[in-house]
């Protein structure tokens, strides 16, 4: 056989952050602390603006990290133009590129050209002002409106006019918000905006300026698993996440009938959340949802329809340092920014990561077989078939972690040199040989039927060495083989 050094691997080598071998992996963090410049170790909010400075909120100062050091402001009874308080729950930038930040003691515009701060308080008897100092979160809208939670309920703001519209709880209305205790806002797709309360979840509709409400419902396995919803989140498919304060995570599953997937944290089962006070959910590029508790960090693995825990720094000094997460921050290189209580900020650069390596081992035989891997294809359940040259057709299980193998055999797999795979859309598994031709394997029948270059048939496969299969849109095969053989 001819090859080039390039058209094979070694070893199998997978990216850490993708990786399903276990549900418990062990990431290495930056840590940033009181130690290192930070104002404080409770970070409740990290967020990067459009010039790409990186904004820290803690419960003792507003942090200001230019990639080297950090800049603290704190309050500062004789200067008016200091920040109003020193306890910082939200940040969010404008149209215009104003950062705005919401404090325990009012709401605070930043000065950009003079470094200083604008406050805005409550003033009692005057509408035109926020419900109340105590701010919850902060959220800017696709038209420019600020959305400021509290335990009050909203104040809708208009930078452009400087307007403030309440929104409260009507007990004669039940199609208003059904709370004024509101943790935090969002919005989809399709411009409705979604809003946690401690009264169940709502949606407000701009278009009929309407509330939709939904509420647990003790004998509905499909309501939502709580009312005190500590938070919501608007996924990349416009999927709705609400995390609870007292019940777990719940996934909107249909908005119509108000039904939901509920996820709740087992003592017994690690493939759960690790605990059910969930006080944060964040995506990143490549579209994993990340979820984080009071108990500790984790993501949903879609494949297994379970969760993945990230280990604490109790197994690697470098890994999480607190159990306990407060927010989770993709910046604009999908670094991961992580609040925590007591330990600061938690920093994952993927693009340090490490790689898990998964090779033969002769004591093992559930690990990989064969030493030049060739080709890979991906079944609906996300596991992984791996072609090699000279060790057959391995299966990676996912939740397992574990790899099975099928070698050659009368009837089956015509020899163990497999260089090509392409899983069809109808579930076969097309093999390409050397020197064996095309072997189909039916994945649920478990049958092999081969395919063989006949000197006397024309309409057999053109030739036995295959380097390259695939579909196209038409669900037609296309075969590459070797040696001038053609495409079949």
């Amino acid at each position: 056989m001819k090859y080039t050094l390039s058209s094979f691997l070694p070893a199998l080598t997978v990216l850490l952050t993708f990786s399903g071998k276990s549900q418990q992996v062990s990431l290495e963090f930056e840590h940033f602390t009181s130690i290192d410049g930070l104002s404080q170790n409770n970070v409740l909010v990290t967020y990067q603006d459009s010039k790409g400075f990186i904004w820290i909120g803690t419960e003792d100062g507003l942090n200001l990290f230019d990639g080297y050091q950090c800049h603290i402001y704190r309050n500062d009874p004789n200067n008016l133009k200091s920040i109003g308080s020193n306890y910082v729950r939200a940040i969010v930038e404008d149209k215009k590129s104003n950062l705005w930040i919401g404090t325990q003691d009012g709401l605070n515009y930043y000065d950009r050209q003079h470094d200083n701060f604008v406050r805005y308080y409550h003033e009692a008897g005057n509408p035109n002002t926020i419900v109340t100092d105590g701010i919850q979160d902060l959220f800017m809208d696709s038209k420019g409106l600020l959305w400021i939670t509290s335990e009050m309920g909203i104040s809708l703001f208009n930078p452009e006019t400087g307007i403030f519209k309440l929104i409260r709880h009507d007990p004669s209305n039940p199609n208003s918000l059904p709370g004024n205790i509101i943790r935090n806002v969002t919005e989809d797709a399709k411009g409705r905006i979604w809003i946690a309360t401690f009264s169940g979840l709502s949606m407000y509709n701009p278009a009929n300026q309407s509330f939709t409400n939904f509420g647990h419902q003790p004998d509905n396995p499909l309501s939502i698993s709580s009312n005190k919803v500590q938070c919501v989140f608007i996924d990349s498919k416009n999927r709705v996440w609400a995390g609870t304060f007292d019940n777990g995570l719940n996934l909107l599953t249909d908005i119509e009938k108000g039904t939901f997937r509920r996820f709740i944290a087992d003592d017994n089962n690690i493939k759960s959340l690790p605990h059910n006070l969930v006080n944060c959910i964040a995506q990143n590029s490549h579209g994993l949802i990340w979820v984080g508790t009071s108990g500790g960090l984790c993501y949903y693995d879609e494949f297994s329809e379970s969760f993945v825990r990230i280990s604490s720094a109790e197994d690697n000094d470098k890994g999480l340092n607190s159990p306990d997460i407060s927010h989770i921050y993709f910046d604009n290189t999908n670094r991961m920014w992580i609040g925590t209580r007591f330990g600061g900020l938690n920093i994952y650069d993927e693009g340090k990561s490490k790689f898990l390596h998964y090779k033969n081992i002769k004591t093992d035989p559930f690990s990989l077989r064969g030493e030049n891997i060739t080709s890979f294809a991906e079944d609906p359940k996300g596991n992984i078939w791996v072609g090699s040259d000279g060790g057959g057709l391995n299966y990676f299980d996912r939740q397992t972690g574990k790899f099975t193998h099928i070698m050659a055999s009368p009837g089956g797999l015509i020899n163990n040199k497999v260089l090509a795979l392409c899983l069809d859309s109808y579930g076969l598994l097309w093999i390409g040989m050397w020197d064996g031709g095309v072997n189909v394997y039916d994945l649920v029948a478990k049958t092999f039927r081969h395919y063989i270059n006949s000197p006397s048939d024309s309409t057999s496969l053109c030739g036995n060495n295959i380097f390259y299969i695939m579909e196209d849109s038409r669900k037609d095969i296309w075969i590459a083989t070797w040696g001038g053989d053609g495409i079949c």
